[in-house]
């Protein structure tokens, strides 16, 4: 039992400080876009799911994370040449407008875990843009 509990505040304390340097994180699937974790701008968020709406991709995850010079946009399932799009689009946002305003992840377990398949789950349809 003490194992148990010992390894699940390990697991825990591995997944805090992963997510530590996320400012965002955002899921595409199937045509809409879903705020998981942070604040983005609206208008970030409509030009984000533009892009990955003409790339028509299906699957896709966006992470911005921080470093020493700004947020750095990661991103799984979208091509280099539309990666690099979205980052364009990320730069015409200064790094305190990404953290002051836009719509935030509503809070559910799944957000506050940081599990994607969770937040999608609880999410309700007024979430996605």
């Amino acid at each position: 039992m003490v194992e148990a509990a010992l390894l699940t505040v390990f697991l825990l304390a591995v997944l805090f400080v992963l997510r530590a340097g996320e400012q965002f994180r955002l899921s595409w699937r199937d045509g809409r876009l879903l705020v998981v974790r942070g604040n983005v701008p609206q208008g970030l968020l409509n030009d984000f799911a533009d892009t990955l709406r003409r790339g028509a991709y299906t699957r896709a995850t966006l992470v911005g994370r921080r470093d020493e010079r700004g947020v750095r946009l990661t991103a799984s399932g979208v091509s280099e040449w539309d990666l690099q799009r979205l980052r364009n689009q990320l730069g015409h946002n200064p790094v305190a407008r990404l953290s002051q305003s836009g719509r935030a992840a509503r809070r559910t377990l799944g957000t506050v875990l940081g599990i994607t398949w969770l937040a999608w789950l609880m999410a309700r349809p007024d979430d996605f843009v």
